[in-house]
């Protein structure tokens, strides 16, 4: 069985257009109130959903109501937050909303982490790890993000 590793680059990239999108109107679509928390705590603007307290059909009305037509779905990365993403991404695109997937892709496939609730102390430790904050400078400058942040 092959180790995974820690892709720092391939996060920070992830990360910064997830913010840059939350930026431009996208939602963010979790599965509870930890997983809101720890968004908000990362300082993400914007409109952050909660689908344990909503549930699909009220995910859906608010979305439709707010005009917002574009998501980015972070369930947790264990089997069941899969399919939650899976079901909800099936849904969310038949009725017409863009869903992001790619950035969740992306940002899976650079964590060692299971639940979206541990991605503010995964950030800390990247943060208080990193050798130069000129790396993150310069990853905000290649996508475009002013550093506000």
């Amino acid at each position: 069985m092959r180790k995974k590793t820690i892709e720092t680059g391939l996060f920070w990239k992830a990360w910064l257009r997830i913010l840059e999108e939350c930026e431009t109107g996208a939602a963010i679509i979790v599965e509870g109130k930890k997983d809101y928390l720890a968004l908000r705590e990362l300082k993400v603007k914007g409109h952050v959903i909660t689908l344990n307290t909503m549930g699909y059909s009220r995910v859906l009305d608010f979305l439709e109501r707010s005009n917002i037509n574009r998501v980015i779905i972070l369930t947790d990365f264990d089997k069941e937050g899969e399919l939650e993403a899976d079901k909800l991404g099936k849904l969310l695109k038949r009725s017409g909303i863009e869903v992001l997937d790619g950035l969740r892709e992306e940002l899976r496939k650079s964590l060692l982490i299971s639940k979206i609730e541990e991605l503010r102390n995964w950030v800390n430790m990247l943060i208080d790890n990193a050798p130069s904050q000129v790396f993150l400078k310069d990853l905000k400058n290649e996508i475009g993000i002013i550093d506000q942040y």
